[in-house]
């Protein structure tokens, strides 16, 4: 019982060759490299409008024509609109339902591998979708942020999306103990690597800043029939995996591993972690890591998924526009289509939500805050940016909360001041055709 997603591991003898013929394949194929080669041949200011394609290995550009020709006013598929991989959480739907009652007592494999929470970075944790057209976060040239800020939204983005990702490992729980799997069950969960949210700094490549983001990831163990917890407090790798799962069933691997068992006792750390070219001093990671843990905290804290609060004008959030005294000001703001369309109507029970809300910004100069209300509420607080010699623009971040079904409202003020008393000035709103 094998789902892949961007792989074909799992020999044809096992699980019957399943995967797309030649012809999809192929069709598949010259619509990505379409996309590679505009970006070889686009300028840069062109090229900024084109699909990512350093977010996945196949389906490149699928993700904006799905917003583009879905009609909102129509039933929409749970949840599976416009993702980058558009069969993620359709394949998760498929593994749950396979998952069956044991006919027999001959043991069994079940394997997912689940592009969540891999970017782009589009669900609320309710499982709501993100309405973009362009689902790739701002902020970052290829690998490398390049604004700090923008950084700490895709962060923002990221941690919502690992709360949906904590919601679908609820419901496979649920259905494993349905079934009356669970207690008999070894299950395992991973990640296959991290990822880092700082400016001027990669998010994927090892660097002496980020190394303490890369080198740590998710290693989760229930044993069958196991009630007590216990933390392994040694340093693991996804080589361990395998040996893991061994050593928990009883089993002795026939060829010769490079990880070891998870489960072994603790006992003294490594005196380097490698991390693709770059090494560093166990001990020296644990102390960085733990002052990773404190920034985390430091901009979301650390209670429930609320963490839209941010430094330093968070404190505008949920308050009343009527309450503040914003005054006139100078500029313009305009929302892009797709925001647009969803903020002149969205339908009740609709799966999308326009956030964040994307667009530009005239006469407001680049790195000035920015607050957006909605339905006379401040809703989110962003700084305003602009990258090369493009516009001033804005990616206002929102909880799904803020909008209701049908017509919002919707304006934008320029903030400065203290953060204890900061001051608005109202900017002219306008939403796009």
């Amino acid at each position: 019982n094998v789902q892949e997603s961007q792989t074909r591991l799992c020999p044809d003898e096992l699980c019957g060759g399943a995967g797309p013929d030649t012809s999809e394949r192929l069709s598949s194929l010259y619509a990505d490299a379409r996309v590679v080669y505009a970006h070889l041949v686009a300028p840069p200011a062109l090229a900024e409008g084109l699909p990512a394609i350093d977010e996945a290995w196949t389906g490149f550009g699928e993700e904006g024509a799905a917003v583009e020709n879905l009609n909102v006013s129509t039933e929409v598929p749970e949840i599976d609109v416009q993702t980058f991989y558009l069969g993620r959480i359709r394949d998760f739907n498929r593994f749950l339902h396979s998952l069956k009652a044991p006919a027999g007592r001959a043991p069994t494999l079940s394997f997912l591998h689940l592009l969540m929470p891999h970017g782009p970075w589009l669900y609320f944790p309710d499982g709501r979708v993100s309405a973009v057209a362009q689902p790739r976060a701002p902020g970052r040239d290829g690998e490398r942020w390049w604004d700090d800020d923008l950084a700490v939204q895709a962060y923002q983005r990221h941690l919502l999306q690992l709360g949906y990702t904590d919601r679908l490992l609820g419901r496979l729980i649920a259905r494993l103990e349905r079934t009356g799997l669970y207690d008999r069950a070894l299950l395992v969960v991973v990640s296959d690597h991290g990822i880092a949210f700082r400016g001027d700094d990669d998010r994927r490549l090892p660097t002496a800043k980020n190394l303490q983001d890369l080198a740590f990831v998710p290693f989760f163990v229930k044993l069958p029939g196991k009630q007590r917890r216990r933390v392994v407090e040694r340093h693991v790798r996804i080589v361990d995996v395998l040996p893991t799962i061994a050593d928990a069933l009883g089993v002795e691997l026939p060829w010769k591993v490079d990880g070891r068992s998870g489960l072994a006792d603790d006992g003294p750390g490594p005196d380097e972690v490698q991390v693709g070219r770059l090494t560093a001093p166990y001990e020296e990671l644990l102390t960085r890591r733990d002052e990773a843990l404190r920034r985390k905290i430091a901009l979301f804290g650390d209670r429930d998924w609320d963490i839209y609060d941010l430094e330093p004008y968070g404190s505008l959030l949920g308050r009343r526009v009527a309450a503040l005294g914003a005054s006139p000001g100078d500029g313009e703001a305009v929302v892009d289509p797709t925001g647009s369309r969803l903020l002149r109507s969205l339908p009740a029970g609709s799966p999308l939500v326009p956030s964040p809300l994307l667009g530009t910004l005239s006469g407001v100069e680049p790195d000035s805050w920015v607050a957006v209300a909605l339905n006379g509420r401040i809703a989110a607080v962003c700084r305003s940016f602009r990258h090369d010699e493009g516009p001033v623009r804005f990616a206002a971040l929102a909880p799904e909360s803020a909008f209701r079904p049908g017509a919002n409202d919707v304006t934008f003020f320029l903030v400065d001041g203290p953060s204890s008393a900061p001051r608005l000035r109202e900017l002219e709103t306008t939403l796009s055709s």
